[in-house]
């Protein structure tokens, strides 16, 4: 079990690979074995899949594994991805886990999971077991805990037990923005894959009924992030909001997991302006507060929060674990790059869905086009993330080397990988840092100008080696 786990593992919590021959169902329940070795006796773990090919059969294997050890475990069915930590605090579950290919590349899924409010690394799941413990469970925080906590240790399951949260999720939801409930706002909501759309727009629809929530107008399936340029989903849900007229779009990732917004004349917002939007729409509550960034997104958002009167906490270690930084820290929002949004009255976790319920809530109140809006929002000049494929291990002293040759750089510890590095000069800052989602280097830049950013690029080409020089240099080509 420990080569399977070891191999598979791709950072805390967080495991991906090809559904042929690397993320199998036989790692999938060695995974699922391992971490109940972990849970105490009789918790409960709620799992969920997406819609994609294989998932059912990998959250089955992964389901099988836990099933080694008497625990409830919940089977939600194919939902999405909020859907799944909604429902683990909703029936107060230890454990969590889905099945998703989302920002995937095609022919490989990825299974994310958590336990105890933690996201196990992988040398947690390859050190050994803690010692059983009759200590009993702590108690459950919902309505009718003791009952469900006496059933959970007292019955050994044998099979997954069925559970459909999505009326409990959108109840949450209606409750939740119940002032805002007659916000008249006409959106185009939009999903990377595209039979989470319709899901999407019954979810706010019954939220705001008195919205108008249309389809994006797909002529394409767009291109893969490394595969190079190309039409996109992007591309589609800005034709549609202008060609519709519409208040804004929404694209929710391929999982109803991220946001991306389009403002109402068809103009995409960046990860950062996204951001900054939806702590405008808090600005009186950010008095005293503390915001989650990302480290990769722009500096200008410290300024804008400290304007605003909040603290900004820099998250410089893996994306994935910003939700730890939200619980430690008491913020009140959270942003990472690739669209998630972090709530406290969730736990510090995110909810693309509730994210956009929020933004659809202060429209329908100030009725101001989005471009109004966008009109106050500070210069934020930052390229869009630039991925290379990553070096092999082997290469990366080298290449430390020559970068180091440009910039005096400073370490971040902890990112998945195991490295990440900021490189500073008068001219402005680049991130650097495996990507989560494939084996690709993540490189942002920012500077105050263009003309400085376009610097920064030329000599990180002029610093990288031969390959990679040339793959910088073809995907900076954006920049200008």
């Amino acid at each position: 079990m420990q080569e399977i786990i070891s191999v598979a593992i791709s950072g805390p919590g967080y495991l991906r690979g090809r559904i042929t021959d690397e993320l199998t169902p036989a790692v999938a329940r060695a995974l699922g074995a391992s971490l109940a070795m972990r849970a105490a006796p009789g918790a409960k773990f709620v799992v969920g899949s997406d819609l994609s090919e294989g998932s059912a059969e990998l959250k089955a294997a992964f389901s099988e594994g836990l099933l080694q050890r008497p625990l409830d475990v919940v089977d939600l069915g194919a939902v999405a991805a909020p859907l799944v930590l909604h429902a683990q605090r909703r029936v107060d579950a230890e454990g969590a886990a889905l099945v998703s290919r989302s920002m995937l590349p095609p022919g490989s899924t990825g299974l994310a999971w958590r336990l105890a409010g933690k996201m196990p690394t992988p040398e947690d799941l390859l050190a050994p077991p803690p010692a059983p413990s009759d200590k009993a469970l702590p108690p459950n925080k919902g309505r009718r805990g003791a009952a469900r906590k006496a059933r959970a240790t007292g019955v050994e399951h044998r099979k997954p037990r069925a559970l459909d949260i999505s009326f409990d999720y959108v109840a949450h939801l209606q409750w939740r923005f119940i002032d805002a409930m007659n916000s008249a706002v006409d959106v185009v909501v939009a999903a990377e894959q595209p039979e989470w759309t319709p899901i999407a727009r019954r979810y706010l629809q019954a939220v705001f009924p008195l919205g108008l929530f249309s389809a994006v107008e797909q002529s394409s399936s767009g291109v893969g992030r490394l595969e190079g340029s190309g039409r996109s989903l992007a591309d589609d849900l800005s034709d549609s909001v202008y060609r519709h007229q519409a208040d804004m779009g929404l694209n929710l990732g391929g999982h109803l997991d991220r946001l991306e917004i389009v403002d109402d004349q068809g103009v995409p917002f960046s990860p950062d302006e996204s951001a900054w939007l939806v702590l405008s729409s808090c600005d009186t509550k950010l008095r005293g507060e503390a915001v989650v960034l990302d480290d990769r997104l722009s500096v200008q958002l410290d300024r804008a929060i400290a304007q605003w009167g909040g603290k900004a906490v820099r998250h410089e270690r893996d994306p994935s674990l910003i939700a730890d930084t939200m619980r430690q820290s008491g913020a009140l929002l959270g942003f990472d790059l690739d669209g998630r949004v972090f709530f406290r009255e969730l736990e510090g976790e995110d909810d693309a869905l509730f994210a956009a319920c929020r933004l659809i809530a202060f429209l329908g109140e100030h009725l101001i086009p989005l471009r109004s809006i966008r009109d106050d929002c500070p210069p934020m000049t930052v390229s869009p993330e630039v991925l290379l494929p990553l070096p092999e291990r082997t290469a990366l002293d080298d290449l430390f080397a020559c970068i180091e040759r440009q910039w005096p750089s400073r370490p971040v510890v902890g990112t998945a990988n195991g490295w990440g590095f900021v490189l500073e000069s008068p001219q402005g800052r680049v991130r650097l840092q495996p990507s989560r989602y494939t084996d690709a280097l993540s490189i942002r830049f920012e500077s105050d100008r263009r003309e400085e950013m376009l610097l920064m690029a030329d000599s990180l080409v002029r610093a990288l080696p031969g390959e990679l020089a040339g793959l910088l240099a073809a995907r900076t080509a954006i920049i200008g």
